[in-house]
């Protein structure tokens, strides 16, 4: 397994840019560990309203990033439940 290191980068923005850029361009005959903590966030699937699901007002008091998903991610094991802020990605190849 191959560690992506993220340089310690807390914006969810880059994050999940990183994300899709390791699964379009990295080899897939590897395995990947993706490990990052995002800043206060909420992050949408591409199906999910955030118009309907998202109280703003909140979310623009709290300065709360609102980052959409991109649809690429079915190669990742995701383990939210680690901490509150901190998101597991473990890329592996398809079998």
């Amino acid at each position: 397994m191959i560690f992506i290191h993220n340089e310690h980068h807390t914006d969810p923005h880059l994050n999940l840019a990183l994300e899709e850029y390791a699964l379009r361009n990295f080899d897939q005959d590897y395995d990947y560990l993706l490990f990052y903590i995002n800043d206060p966030s909420i992050i949408i699937g591409r199906n999910q309203n955030t118009l309907e699901e998202i109280n703003h007002e909140y979310v623009e008091q709290n300065k709360i990033n609102v980052v959409r998903r991109f649809p690429v991610v079915e190669r990742f094991t995701t383990i939210p439940e680690i901490l509150t802020s901190v998101l597991l990605q473990i890329m592996t190849k398809r079998v």
